[in-house]
């Protein structure tokens, strides 16, 4: 197949990937001169007229869709045997291989990439379409950050059951089916909803929900047992996220979100509660923090200590001063009191000697008048 001109305008170049129902190879346009992705229906499914039929009914469906989280379709056609869809060339990764290089991304980035999935998704599901086969590998990121669903029309194929056991894309979807696509029944866009929230959980703890050896367990626990709570294996996811990963992951369909702009609505509102909060310190900030508090507590109580020392003296020494005025005073008046004493006694002494002066001089007086009589 590389180095064929197909539809005598796409020289293909070589494999990009290539899963159990479709090759995807990257080829030019020489009539567009851009690279695009080339998806060629593998052979063995040619020759089962149901399959032909909705893929060429879905690359219809997904050429109306245009959007820039949406890995566009170009073009779709058929040479000969080959079945082909021409898609958007994304120059990125898929997903799958960012979280397999990180382990697992924080929150605020799962965040930010499920709001532009969402995006995508209300797009495709205002015109009808249900992708059904959402996961890691099936979006793609763009240098520029941007990322995109890729892979729609073929996704529908998953909808049979009795396909399970097959290897391939499908065996790798069970992973992310919701509730009702296992069990077969009929689904709406809230099951995609529900394998973005598997998604979601994925990005945040680097691991799926449910995992088991047998492809029929994992189905079986996707239908009866409770989403693992995140926080076990990744304890900084904030609340506000957890809250969005069960509702989308909800058994019942009626219990999750039922738009995907609703679910998009959430994750903005829980990425905005999560950038208000404080951002942690590492443990030498905090050290250092610590230290610098501490210091500034010691300075700060030594500074205490000081002015209450220097208002002690203060106090003393106005006391002493205060208790030497009142010395001085009571001296003063001791002094005074003293003197008032001695002048009022000196007084009466006075007055006596003159009181007795003149008695002595009156008898004295008197005498002499005697003897003159006599």
């Amino acid at each position: 197949m590389e180095g064929r001109l197909l539809a005598g305008r796409y020289q293909i170049h070589h494999i990009l990937g290539t899963g159990g129902m479709a090759t995807v190879y990257k080829a030019y346009d020489k009539v567009q001169d851009r690279p695009v992705a080339i998806k060629i229906m593998n052979q063995r499914l040619i020759y089962d007229h149901e399959y032909v039929r909705r893929f060429v009914w879905e690359a219809q469906a997904t050429g109306r869709l245009s959007h820039p989280n949406i890995v566009n379709l170009y073009d779709a056609g058929q040479e000969g045997p080959l079945y082909y869809m021409v898609m958007e060339y994304v120059e990125g990764q898929a997903l799958r291989q960012l979280i397999q290089s990180k382990k697992r991304l924080s929150a605020k980035e799962a965040m930010q990439i499920a709001i532009q999935i969402c995006s995508g998704l209300q797009h495709a599901h205002n015109h009808g379409i249900i992708h059904r086969d959402i996961k890691p590998h099936n979006i793609m990121c763009s240098p520029g950050g941007r990322y995109k669903v890729a892979d729609f029309g073929i996704a529908r194929l998953l909808r049979n059951t009795n396909n399970l056991t097959k290897t391939g894309t499908i065996m790798g979807s069970i992973h992310y089916f919701s509730p009702e696509q296992a069990r077969g029944h009929v689904i709406g866009f809230p099951s995609d909803l529900y394998s973005l929230g598997i998604v979601m959980y994925e990005m945040v703890t680097g691991k799926v929900p449910f995992h088991a050896e047998e492809d029929i367990a994992i189905v079986l626990k996707h239908i009866q047992t409770p989403v693992p709570d995140p926080r076990k294996i990744n304890p900084d996811i904030p609340a506000e996220f957890t809250q969005v990963l069960r509702k989308s992951m909800e058994k019942d369909p009626k219990k999750r979100f039922q738009t995907a702009e609703e679910m998009k609505k959430a994750l903005q509102s829980a990425l905005h509660a999560t950038s208000k909060e404080k951002k942690p310190t590492s443990r030498r900030s905090e050290s250092l923090t610590k230290t610098r508090s501490n210091s500034k507590a010691f300075s700060t109580s030594n500074v205490d200590r000081s002015r209450s020392h220097a208002q002690a003296q203060q106090r003393t020494k106005l006391e002493l001063r205060r208790k030497r005025t009142d010395e001085a005073t009571k001296k003063k008046w001791i002094y005074l009191i003293s003197a008032i004493a001695i002048m009022i006694l000196f007084g009466i002494l006075l007055h006596s000697c003159l009181n007795s002066n003149s008695q002595e001089s009156n008898q004295s007086i008197e005498q002499t008048k005697t003897n003159s009589v006599h």
